[in-house]
């Protein structure tokens, strides 16, 4: 279905994933094959964004 309404409506298809990570957490970020297959499938830009947040930051 999204293909049909991408090719109708002349369409692309962004994915979009915000991490924000706080008190020095190690992020860990896994994309399992049944996402990526579809994502492949649709054709989609997965934008992935990392929002650090350092300890000094969580005072101000």
């Amino acid at each position: 279905m999204i293909n049909q309404l991408k090719e109708e409506l002349t369409l692309d298809v962004q994915l979009e994933l915000v991490v924000n990570i706080y008190d020095g957490y190690t992020p860990a970020l896994v994309i399992y094959p049944e996402f990526s297959k579809f994502a492949a499938e649709i054709n989609a830009i997965l934008d992935i964004d990392m929002y650090v947040y350092s300890y000094n930051d969580l005072d101000e």
